[in-house]
């Protein structure tokens, strides 16, 4: 399986209307959120659920880099069935995802509770990305070429 990494960024990181800034916020927002949700963790609960949630934050990076990969391979094939490998690759990543939270969890160092936390920053931040296209929908509504114009 191939690995597409494209280092070129032709538009804002805030351009709500290009696909790519989508994937280059979430990349940036995911640890973002990771940080700001284990300094809470370690605030009110201690440092066991803020490893918890570190630990599940890298694997909801880790999760999301796979998934990304994997769905460019499958969309840039242009084929009806998916690429050799990319099946497994989508096993894989859970099976990662699995041994890591069950050994962290087994070795009593985090918390089920934060490693959960950590795992669902990817959702906090599609939430806020799906504020940001809410919002720049609103503002444009009216705009020239507009559907609804």
């Amino acid at each position: 399986m191939k690995i597409v990494t494209d280092t070129s960024h032709p538009t804002s990181l805030w351009s709500a209307d290009d696909p790519e800034a989508v994937i280059r916020r979430m990349k940036l927002a995911v640890p973002v959120i990771g940080v700001v949700v284990a300094v809470v963790a370690l605030v009110w609960a201690g440092w066991q659920d803020a490893l918890g949630v570190t630990v599940g934050t890298v694997l909801a990076i880790v999760n999301f880099r796979f998934l990304s990969n994997s769905l460019r391979a499958i969309l840039g094939a242009g084929h009806e069935t998916a690429p050799p490998g990319t099946t497994t690759m989508f096993v894989f990543r859970w099976i990662i995802v699995g041994t890591v939270a069950y050994a962290i969890l087994t070795s009593g160092l985090a918390t089920i509770g934060g490693v959960f936390a950590g795992l669902f920053t990817p959702a906090i931040a599609i939430a806020l990305e799906a504020i940001l296209q809410v919002n720049h929908t609103l503002r444009h509504t009216n705009d020239a070429g507009d559907a609804g114009a």
